[in-house]
């Protein structure tokens, strides 16, 4: 909190002796600076306040924002003036050093399990114990599941491969029976197997001369 305060405090200072500043530009500028300068005064004074007021919620951005936008009309006086104020840019630029936004970890360490230190023998057996139950259910789950995929690929296979009565060819149209010479041809994995004619018929197959 104490930090937070010397921080608002030289955020305030630095603020307004900017603001001071760019006052003694616009009236030293001239007539032909004026109203662009007093337009970007009112603009800074509002942005450097809502900041300072905010200052608690994130305002720092909005003071991220004013001293940018400072360093930048400073650079932009230079450049149509050619006086450059070092002092004014020191300050903005001490400003936008303080105000620039920490970048956060990408891989922080969350954990929302109790700090065994602070607990008794009691309670530490029983946040061990439940640790350990929702590693086994989370097993089991995961054991369950990896045995119904394999269940689903083996009535895959099954449907497609277990022989029948009769047999066909995945790229063919014509059924035969086992004991065909052609049916002795057909590659393992092209092989389709029916346990009647009815079945092959529906699927669009008709009977070779094998069949009887």
């Amino acid at each position: 909190m104490v930090k937070s305060s010397s921080k608002l405090f030289l955020y305030s200072l630095i603020s307004a002796l900017l603001l001071f500043g760019l006052i003694k530009i616009i009236l030293s500028s001239g007539l032909r600076f004026f109203p662009p300068g007093l337009f970007a005064l009112f603009f800074l004074l509002a942005l450097s306040f809502l900041g300072l007021l905010k200052y608690s919620q994130n305002g720092e951005r909005k003071l991220f924002l004013f001293y940018s936008l400072y360093l930048a009309g400073l650079v932009f006086a230079w450049f149509l003036s050619g006086n450059f104020h070092l002092v004014l840019f020191l300050l903005a630029l001490t400003g936008f050093l303080m105000s620039l936004p920490q970048k956060r970890g990408c891989c922080q360490k969350i954990s929302s399990s109790p700090d065994l230190s602070e607990l008794g023998d009691a309670n530490l057996d029983a946040a061990v114990e439940k640790d350990l139950s929702h590693s086994l259910v989370f097993s089991a789950d995961e054991d369950k599941l990896f045995a119904e995929e394999e269940t689903e690929k083996a009535e895959k296979v099954t449907a497609k491969h277990v022989p029948g009565k009769y047999i066909a060819s995945t790229q063919g149209n014509v059924y035969h029976e086992p004991r065909c010479a052609w049916a002795k041809k057909i590659n393992k994995d092209r092989q389709l197997w029916f346990t009647d004619k009815n079945k092959a018929r529906n699927q669009g197959y008709k009977a070779h001369n094998c069949v009887n």
